[in-house]
C-alpha cells in the first residue's frame, strides 16, 4: 500500500497492511526539541529546527528524517510551504 492509501484505509476502518504512523503532522503528535536534535545528529541532518510551537518546544520535522522512518503522513501549516 502506498501512505495514501494505507491512512484512507484506516480512516474508512478498514485494516490496512500496517497501521499508520504519524511523526509531526500536527504538533499534537510532534516531537520536542532536544529528543529531534538527538534525531537530527543521528541521521546527519543539517540546518536549523523551526519550531511550531514555543512553549511545547514542538518543531517541524525534516522531510529527510520522514522519510528514513517511513512516515505516512504530512504536516499542512498557514501560510503555505517553507523555503
Amino acid at each position: 500500500m502506498t501512505h495514501r492509501e494505507r491512512v484512507l484505509t484506516a480512516f474508512a476502518h478498514e485494516e490496512p497492511d500496517r497501521v499508520p504512523i504519524d511523526l509531526g503532522s500536527t504538533r499534537n503528535s510532534s516531537i520536542v526539541l532536544n529528543g529531534y536534535l538527538r534525531l537530527k545528529e543521528h541521521f546527519s541532518v543539517g540546518g536549523s529546527p523551526v519550531l511550531t510551537n514555543r512553549m511545547m518546544q514542538t518543531v517541524e520535522v525534516d522531510e529527510k528524517i520522514l522519510k528514513e522512518l517511513d512516515i505516512d503522513t504530512r504536516g499542512i501549516y498557514p501560510g503555505g510551504p517553507r523555503p
